[in-house]
């Protein structure tokens, strides 16, 4: 697939293609379900040329799960969210659990915030097997991806932010929710079908924030508006001086 964003932005980590599908491509990896791995790294496996596809079986992270649309895997697993996310889960051998897990993320004040967090949660079930994670490049114009989601530096996403809105006039085109870091793919499942599909930035999640490079977020979004702002891309705001005068300077 051929894409004027990309070869208008000069993005260090390529951009990524998400799909749903009953069947494994050929040529995807997979995890073991015994091995955690984050749907993070499942990305940015993806984004250096690798085909993944990861089911609810096969992911054993019960956030990641809930990121890639596999409904509300917190409860379906019984996993103790609330006190991970606040104050820690308690534990009779201090050796039984990680130390970091033990204090909690302090995300939120106590469990009972994140339990609002959670039921404000847009959980969906994508009815499919897997998701898979592709290079953005590797789909065709005849079969795209679902949800395209990008890693960008600030400028980048300051001209993303402002193509959003381009051909609408409207000025809340991206939304920034709190969430795991995967579950902007959640976030953005939510949006498919909207007439005006709203763009998520995300990769908050300052416990895997050390998976990205630092000057890196994320922007996860239906493929729908990402052919909008493509649609605008030749004549919008990356064509004036003010862009010109920014476009290289995060360059190595």
């Amino acid at each position: 697939m051929k894409s004027k964003i990309v070869d208008r932005f000069d993005f260090r980590i390529q951009p990524i293609g998400i799909s749903f599908s009953d069947k494994k491509p050929d040529d995807a990896i997979e995890f073991p379900p015994d091995k955690r791995v984050c749907v993070v790294s499942m990305l940015l496996a993806a984004s250096k040329g690798k085909t993944v596809a990861v089911s609810d079986e096969t992911c054993a992270c019960p956030g990641g799960a809930v990121g890639i649309c596999r409904g509300d895997a917190f409860t379906r697993r019984n996993h103790k969210t609330a006190e991970l996310l606040s104050t820690g889960i308690e534990c009779d051998d201090p050796n039984e659990l990680p130390k970091h897990v033990q204090y909690g993320e302090r995300f939120f004040k106590s469990p009972e915030v994140v339990q609002r967090w959670k039921d404000a949660l847009p959980y969906a079930d994508a009815q499919t097997e897997y998701a898979v994670f592709r290079p953005l490049a590797d789909f065709s114009d005849d079969e795209p991806p679902a949800i395209a989601l990008l890693f960008a530096n600030p400028d980048q996403l300051s001209a993303l932010v402002i193509m959003s809105g381009y051909s609408r006039g409207s000025g809340l085109n991206v939304s920034a929710p709190f969430a795991a870091a995967c579950q902007s793919i959640l976030f953005a499942y939510d949006e498919i079908g909207s007439d005006e599909p709203k763009a998520i930035l995300g990769g908050f999640d300052i416990s895997q924030r050390h998976r990205l490079p630092k000057e890196l977020l994320t922007l996860t979004m239906p493929f729908q508006l990402y052919r909008e702002i493509e649609e605008g891309i030749d004549e919008g705001c990356i064509t004036t001086e003010a862009w010109k005068r920014i476009e290289d300077r995060w360059s190595d």
